[in-house]
């Protein structure tokens, strides 16, 4: 392991806008690492002193691409929250190296979307029993497909047909077109998707569409580069009670 931590160390040397990951998805085939599942997201862990200078754009820009792996701590009560469902069919739309999968149990068919296709090779290798799809979820043309979807949303903003968007709406919106009616969705967002006066409309979208069952806070060094909370739904507007929890 010092080796590999001393090959990524030297090919990122004082860049201040290269992760580890970066480094290690495109310098390391996956047939070239031997680690365990722990040992790599150990190595992966952010430096978050590294990036205090940026800018909350830049901080963003770089989660955007699925660097930062959800926490375990995290991962494992995410885990537990879908587990309970006890779902037959349940995909991570945000999957990068989904660390949401190791803590996951039972007999359900799992599915992660990545289109990156270097961070969905390490994932597959990572979890050679799970469906990683190389692909973008916004652009699955399916519908009512799962049970539960377990997502740390991807964050920041894009341009889609010469306009720019923000992800973590978007993503959000396909949770829960994929989801089936009755579906749960259990989704890690920023504060201000749920907050800010900018998103009134699109929340207004949302809960025409679902019936918001939790919203659990999560302000801590887990959420980098932002506050965030998880949010649990269901698709489907029977219910309107909303549980605030920190």
């Amino acid at each position: 392991m010092e080796n590999l931590i001393d090959k990524i160390n030297t090919l990122i040397g004082s860049k201040t806008n290269v992760t580890i990951v970066d480094a290690l998805i495109n310098n390391f085939s996956p047939s070239e690492i031997k680690e365990s599942k722990d040992d790599i997201f150990n190595l992966l862990r952010p430096d978050y002193a590294r990036f205090k200078n940026l800018t909350e754009v830049e901080q963003s820009n770089i989660a955007s691409k699925g660097f930062y792996n959800t926490g375990n701590e995290l991962s494992k009560f995410i885990a537990e929250l879908a587990m309970a469902l006890n779902p037959e069919k349940i995909a991570d739309i945000c999957c990068g190296l989904s660390n949401i999968f190791f803590f996951l149990e039972g007999n359900a068919e799992v599915i992660g979307y990545e289109p990156n296709a270097n961070i969905q090779q390490l994932a597959s290798y990572v979890f050679p029993d799970y469906q990683i799809l190389n692909s973008n979820a916004l652009n699955s043309s399916d519908t009512n497909v799962y049970v539960a979807i377990a997502s740390e949303l991807r964050i920041g903003r894009t341009r889609i047909n010469n306009k720019t968007v923000h992800l973590e709406g978007r993503f959000l919106n396909k949770a829960i077109e994929l989801l089936k009616m009755g579906g749960t969705g259990i989704c890690v967002v920023p504060d201000s998707l749920l907050s800010i006066e900018y998103f009134a409309n699109l929340r207004d979208r949302f809960l025409s569409q679902i019936s918001t069952l939790t919203v659990i806070s999560i302000h801590n060094e887990q959420s980098f580069p932002m506050a965030k909370s998880i949010l649990v739904f269901k698709k489907g507007t029977d219910l309107k009670n909303v549980n605030y929890l920190q």
